[in-house]
């Protein structure tokens, strides 16, 4: 090294950019990284370079990879080698990787390489596909993670080159399947179902290119037929090769549309010759990216194809039949129920191992959905000519609950039909009871319904079910005769057991619900809300997206989400409630793109970077000349200003620019200024009034702000951690303003029910702040609010509801990752997952019935549900 360095050094490296000479180091084009060396730098510095480290004869591989290796360590070497050396040593080890086989390897290289001005990605790309066509042995796991980096770089900017190395991915896991690893087929799969996302809008959009027809495409079709000739003397394994290279010139964008078209073209009929149902799809995909043709049809089709053959994969061919059922639906019946046709007879022909009952159970779910939109459309079309037409209403109410499970839109039916008793029964529900007289009402109404002459036996398990639910609900609070009751019911009808299929690790990812807005909304569970049993974890886990998924559907066009009024985003005939009180648009939508910035997306990448974007758009405009992010008009306006700055601070760290950067250090300017003197924050300016609600919020703001760069002063953090001393008594418990003193709550009917001593919400905030001050969890008076909050765990209880207290707690009980926070974790997953809204607009929120939930409604409520299910997700 030491010698390549004095060799070097006395040459200045020069590089080419932009028509004019620049070196190695600057940065011509201002985004921050170095140009790459010209062509004919890299070629000296490559032979001065073979002359002193000679590279070794082919047969050696381990030599090879040991010489790569070095080159690698050197060219990262920045002190010790000069940029034009160490890019042309990255280079050398790049291609020394390729030819020993080591994909990971290479990775490392290509990664170094991404420190100068070039197209990562494409070099990602590029190298795997020379990989997958080359005769060497690799490791298929590494490969592919270089597939996924290439696909990764490429979310969110140019769908057909995520498609592209997707597609190369797919192909390699096709031909290593049991040598890659759980985490990174995991990956692959996420990747996969945020690419259908993209597609789905590409195609809406995107203006795609027509098929091509005369002289040109007659000239390409004779290139294709003469590289293909010899197809049928390949052996099966080079078959699968070629047809690959077939597939990555159809994506080649430099060609033209009529080479690209023949080229697909080829792939596909290759991949159906093989038979390669992967491949075929890869192709059938690009195919429709580039040009006019549907992609459902087109898949259809080639599946069909491939179903002819002898031999074909049979998991493979269930995926892609499921895949056009659910792509088709809603818009597209007549095709989903030939595709789910289809994919029912290989499920009862082949019986495919322990994969059988997921393939199963996904088509009667898609059957359900595809006969629900057949059979509602004609019901729609009766009601539309004749609103008093009761028998379709009573019909239709029956299809929500039997076909779907949307309880909220087929009781409103049901409402709607007049039809005794279930008119009656469905009023009832719909109030949503409480008290155990209302519940025990509506529970017998259910179970006396199932004595009428149903007309199947779905609809009778649906009445069984609905009666269990309210009697579970009774339950614990009825005594005496009605206790027997419920007991004897419960015992003669018992809950039917739910037997849990796990989704093979080879399937295809579901289509995410953002993907189908404009194709209807997602459908899902079997009741209002998730209670079903169980510890609630996998409903928690799919309720991540699903409080996600609302919170993105009921943005305004502004960018803003308003408190009280999101509902007008909701169809008229199936409207949410639980609007708040109208003054607090700044807070709740900041603490919405906390939310979205939470789940990994950033303002320039991810599946709601547009919405976040959006957001933080609008809260630029609500910034006053003084850095307040709002207006001061409301006694607790700074809530709303102290949670939106420390959005910004968020957003910069995860996308830094210059416009994020300017809001939020004035908004952090703002907050020091408002600063209570040798103190901490409460509601009005430099009033010697303090609280630890408030300042629980402006001092994470200041402290994120500091570790991300930002100017805040020493003496904040100083002066609030001596306050929050002040207010801490030695059982750990933190006052509100003074020690001892409990949460606030509003005069009258509010604190009665909400009783202050269920919950610590005040203690979580508290150590909350001691741990972003520093303080270690072996701390004394951190061990004992610890203790605190565990025996104050999460419950959803009419008067123990407070979504504020779990968010606080559970963020800092998952810093401190001890007992407390396992049994914490559990209790949440009860009281949080399993509670939220799964049917109608509501879908994935949280009905605003906690402490404060009537002041910031529903998207406060399920903002924060999306935080806390967050820290779960993790």
């Amino acid at each position: 090294m030491n010698r390549l360095a004095r060799f070097g050094s006395s040459i200045l490296p020069i590089a080419v950019f932009a028509g004019g000479v620049c070196v190695p180091g600057q940065d011509p084009g201002g985004d921050g990284r170095p140009a790459p060396p010209s062509n004919s730098a890299i070629k000296v510095e490559q032979r001065r370079i073979l002359q002193i480290k000679k590279r070794p004869s082919k047969r050696y591989a381990a030599r090879i990879e040991q010489w790569a290796r070095e080159l690698l360590a050197m060219g990262q070497d920045a002190e010790g080698n000069e940029p034009t050396q160490r890019y042309v040593m990255l280079q050398l080890a790049r291609d020394g990787a390729e030819s020993v086989g080591q994909p990971g390897l290479a990775h490392a290289a290509i990664k170094e390489l991404g420190k100068w001005r070039v197209d990562t990605s494409q070099l990602e790309y590029e190298c795997a596909v020379r990989f997958t066509e080359g005769n060497r042995k690799y490791v298929p796991d590494e490969l592919v993670q270089l597939y996924l980096s290439a696909a990764e770089r490429q979310m969110g900017r140019n769908v057909r080159r995520v498609r592209r190395a997707l597609a190369g991915a797919e192909v390699v896991v096709s031909y290593g399947r049991g040598r890659i690893s759980a985490a990174v087929d995991a990956r692959l799969v996420e990747l996969q179902a945020e690419a259908v996302a993209a597609e789905i809008e590409y195609f809406a959009t995107a203006k795609r290119a027509p098929i091509p027809e005369g002289a040109d495409r007659v000239q390409a079709q004779k290139e294709v037929d003469a590289a293909v000739a010899g197809w049928d003397r390949l052996p099966h394994q080079r078959r699968r090769r070629f047809a690959f290279s077939l597939l990555r010139r159809g994506q080649e964008f430099g060609k033209s549309p009529a080479a690209r078209h023949a080229w697909l073209q080829a792939a596909i009929d290759c991949a159906v010759k093989t038979p390669d149902t992967v491949l075929a799809e890869q192709a059938v995909h690009a195919l429709a990216l580039q040009f006019d043709v549907n992609l459902l049809d087109q898949l259809m089709a080639v599946a069909l194809r491939i179903e002819k053959g002898k031999q074909f994969g049979t998991v493979a061919m269930l995926e892609m039949f499921l895949f056009v059922a659910e792509r088709a639906l809603p818009e597209r019946v007549d095709l989903a129920m030939r595709a789910l046709d289809r994919a029912t007879s290989l499920c009862t022909k082949q019986r495919v191992a322990k994969n059988y009952e997921w393939y199963d159970a996904e088509c009667r779910r898609l059957r359900n959905q595809a006969e629900f939109v057949e059979q509602s459309s004609v019901l729609r079309v009766r009601l539309a000519a004749d609103p008093k037409d009761r028998d379709a209403a009573f019909e239709l109410g029956w299809l929500y609950l039997v076909k779907v499970g949307e309880w909220q839109q087929g009781l409103e039916y049901f409402v709607a039909s007049g039809k005794f008793p279930f008119n009656e029964t469905a009023k009832m529900d719909l109030a949503g009871p409480t008290e155990a007289k209302a519940i025990m009402k509506v529970a017998r109404a259910w179970a006396k319904a199932t004595d009428f002459r149903l007309r199947s036996k779905a609809e009778q398990r649906v009445a069984i079910d609905r009666a269990r639910y309210w009697f579970e609900k009774a339950k614990p609070l009825v005594k005496g005769l009605d206790a027997d009751q419920v007991a004897q019911y419960l015992k003669r009808h018992p809950a039917k057991k739910q037997v849990k299929i796990e989704r093979p690790s080879s399937a295809r990812p579901a289509i995410p619900a953002n993907a189908r807005r404009s194709g209807g909304k997602a459908k899902a569970g079997t009741g209002d809300r998730a209670s079903d049993g169980g510890d609630g974890k996998a409903i928690g886990e799919a309720g991540y997206p699903a409080a996600l998924e609302w919170l993105v559907a009921h943005q305004d066009e502004s960018g803003r989400w308003h408190d009280r009024e999101f509902m007008a985003h909701d169809p008229a005939a199936d409207k949410c409630d639980g609007g708040g009180n109208g003054k607090h648009a700044i807070g709740v939508t900041a603490l919405t793109v906390l939310a979205l910035l939470d789940s990994g997306s950033t303002p320039k990448a991810g599946p709601y970077a547009a919405e976040i974007k959006r957001g933080l758009e609008w809260l630029m405009t609500q910034q006053e000349a003084n850095g307040l992010l709002g207006a001061n008009t409301g006694l607790d306006y700074i809530y709303g200003h102290a949670i939106a700055t420390l959005a910004f601070v968020r957003a910069q760290r995860a996308a830094p620019s210059e416009e994020y950067a300017e809001v939020a250090q004035l908004g952090l300017d703002y907050l020091q200024q408002h600063r209570n003197p040798y103190a901490a924050w409460r509601y009005k300016p430099q009033d010697n009034d303090n609280d630890l609600s408030v300042t629980g919020w402006c001092l994470t703001a200041c402290i994120e702000g500091r570790d991300a760069g930002f100017t805040v002063q020493p003496e904040v953090f100083e002066f609030v951690g001596k306050w929050i001393e002040e207010v801490t008594d030695a059982s750990g418990m933190h006052g509100y303003s003074k020690r001892g003193e409990v949460s606030s709550r509003k005069p009258g009917r509010h604190g009665k029910q909400f009783p202050v001593q269920y919950g610590h919400g005040l203690t979580a905030a508290g150590v909350w702040c001691r741990l972003l001050l520093g303080q270690k969890r072996s701390d004394p008076i951190i061990r004992a609010a610890e203790g605190l909050l565990g025996q104050r765990q999460p419950e959803w209880h009419p008067n123990k509801i407070d979504f504020y207290y779990w968010y606080y707690a559970s963020s800092a009980l998952q810093r401190m990752n001890g007992r407390v926070w396992r049994d914490w974790k559990r209790a949440l997953r009860k009281a949080v997952a399993k509670t939220q809204r799964l049917n109608g607009s509501a879908r994935g929120s949280w009905d605003p019935v906690g402490v404060w939930g009537h002041e910031g409604g529903r998207v406060y409520s399920t903002a924060l549900g999306a935080l806390i299910l967050g820290r779960l997700a993790r």
